[in-house]
């Protein structure tokens, strides 16, 4: 199993760059989705109408934050969870990759 073993021991070639790009991949879906929740845990007034107007009220942002945190997404609006979820592909396909 490859793990930050190869890294650290001077491990190079393709299982390096694998593993790499699996970091990067998973440090940038968690950053997406905790700058997605802090956007929504802050009711600062942008953030509250742009919700209000698609019909979520803003005692569920709080909920929505949470289930970011958690790694879910609200699918009824797509684009933004489709893109979280390619994300969170590419990172298991780096990794089984790496295996």
């Amino acid at each position: 199993m490859l793990d930050a073993r190869i890294a650290w021991n001077g491990g190079s070639g393709p299982e390096l760059t694998v593993f790499v790009a699996t970091v990067i991949v998973s440090v940038l879906l968690a950053a997406l989705l905790g700058f997605a929740a802090i956007r929504k845990l802050s009711h600062r007034d942008p953030v509250v109408r742009e919700y209000a107007e698609l019909g979520v009220p803003e005692n569920r942002l709080n909920l929505l934050a949470g289930l970011l945190l958690a790694g879910a997404h609200d699918a009824k609006h797509l684009p933004v969870p489709l893109a979280y979820a390619a994300l969170a592909v590419a990172v298991l396909v780096l990794r089984l990759a790496s295996s």
